[in-house]
């Protein structure tokens, strides 16, 4: 495999931007943090030169990724000192809390802090199991700042009965989101397709010849100017309740990239996963109902707008 290049020329913008910035905002799936690893390590340059983390990006600059070729198989760096939330285990799969702030898996061989890398540590046997190398076993993936469960398999039979039924929609998954209204009615179901809107694939939109999403919606209660829903899909998109909720009129609160992040106190996106309701893949007559309740950081800002409107 040979090294990974990628070489981006900086658009017109409003005003330079810093480079670990731009790049978090061009760059597929690359978040902040991971640019400035990436420039840390030297894997980036400016115009040709060695990049830092505080360059300006104007328009016109080249800015470029070297990395070196990952091996074929390889498993995510062990992370035993991430602590992590277990919900159900069996001889089969397990179901995890992830915390906010935590990737769920890692782009490269050497990423430390992510959720995979804490789950094969404590599940060695999940290690080399997933799509991808370094998934740890994992179905599905949630955005670093996106709380809550996801599910994963122990063995390479439950690994595949697992995406079977995540690709026919046998595995429900349910998401708590406050939301702010912009004037439109909350819709119970929200139906349309979404693909990538900017350079890198950061964003999602509405996109006729994007992808089939659906995601159901239900009011769980008003909160002051704010409303706490329900969000559930099955096979779910990248982004696919944050850009659904969006361009419905009711984007989430804290959520940068689709909503609005002037919301004082809100702290991260409030979005967390709350259940996931399937089959036992391995014992059709068997049901899971799997639970994580909101964690209390989003508890504590939900009970600070209950005071700041009294």
């Amino acid at each position: 495999m040979p090294p990974f290049h990628l070489a981006l020329t900086a658009e017109k913008q409003a005003s330079p931007t810093r480079l670990d910035v731009w790049l978090s905002a061009n760059v597929s799936d690359l978040s902040r943090r991971r640019a400035q690893r990436l420039i840390l390590s030297g894997s980036v340059t400016l115009n040709d030169r060695r990049a830092r983390k505080s360059d300006l990006v104007n328009e016109g600059d080249l800015v470029e990724l070297h990395t070196d070729p990952a091996p074929k198989n390889w498993t995510a760096l062990p992370e035993p000192q991430l602590d992590f939330e277990t919900v159900y285990v069996d001889a089969d799969l397990l179901a995890v809390v992830k915390p906010p702030g935590v990737p769920t898996v890692p782009l490269s061989p050497n990423e430390p802090g992510t959720l995979a890398g804490a789950i094969a540590s404590r599940f060695p046997e999940c290690a080399a199991i997933g799509r991808s190398p370094g998934d740890s076993g994992l179905i599905h993936r949630l955005d670093a700042e996106t709380s809550g469960l996801l599910v994963a398999a122990k063995n390479t039979e439950t690994f595949g009965r697992l995406l079977d039924m995540q690709h026919n929609d046998q595995i429900e998954k349910r998401y708590a989101a406050l939301v702010k209204p912009t004037g439109a009615e909350l819709p119970p179901t929200i139906d349309f397709p979404l693909g990538p809107t900017d350079r890198g694939g950061r964003r999602m939109r509405r996109d006729p010849s994007g992808t089939p999403a659906t995601t159901l919606v239900r009011l769980i209660e008003e909160r002051g100017e704010f409303l706490l829903v329900g969000a559930t899909i099955h096979r779910g998109l990248r982004h696919q309740i944050r850009a659904h909720l969006a361009h419905a009129g009711f984007p989430i609160v804290g959520d940068q990239l689709y909503g609005d992040a002037t919301v004082k106190g809100s702290g991260r996106m409030f979005l967390h996963a709350t259940s996931i309701l399937m089959r036992h893949p391995n014992d059709p007559n068997r049901d899971l109902q799997l639970e994580s309740p909101l964690p209390a950081d989003l508890e504590t800002f939900l009970n600070d707008l209950d005071r700041a409107e009294s």
